[in-house]
């Protein structure tokens, strides 16, 4: 919600928590809440792209925080590039609030992404065209 670049819609899955994510409609009525019983992370933003009105979606998980300037910075790649139907970002790695070393296997690559980050979770919040 404090992006340089406001967003046409917020869709919130809810996975089956345990905690007050459903509350979260009283604070900010104009968020689409959605919930479903613990189905996983792939099937949570399968159903929000099931859901999205748009064409692009931008994914970002409950423990996951973007800089103010995400997506204005890969719209603006898009809108330079209007064959790259994808992108992801670098990220930062904190844990008891300390900026840590990643490990060398999640690096990101900077080329054709798919094969080489199969194996791994290397792709955390990702921008993408929903064909």
């Amino acid at each position: 919600m404090q992006q340089t670049l406001p967003v046409d819609e917020i869709i919130v899955i809810d996975d089956g928590s345990t905690d007050d994510t459903s509350k979260i409609i009283q604070k900010f009525p104009n968020i689409k809440y959605i919930y479903q019983e613990n189905r996983g992370v792939s099937s949570a933003r399968n159903l929000g792209i099931t859901n999205a009105s748009y064409e692009w979606v931008a994914f970002l998980d409950s423990d996951d925080e973007w800089l103010s300037t995400k997506l204005e910075e890969q719209v603006s790649l898009h809108i330079k590039d209007s064959d790259v139907l994808m992108s992801y970002s670098d990220e930062i790695w904190i844990r008891d609030e300390k900026i840590i070393k990643i490990p060398k296997k999640f690096k990101k690559i900077g080329k054709d992404i798919f094969l080489e980050n199969l194996s791994f979770c290397n792709i955390c919040s990702f921008f993408c065209y929903d064909t």
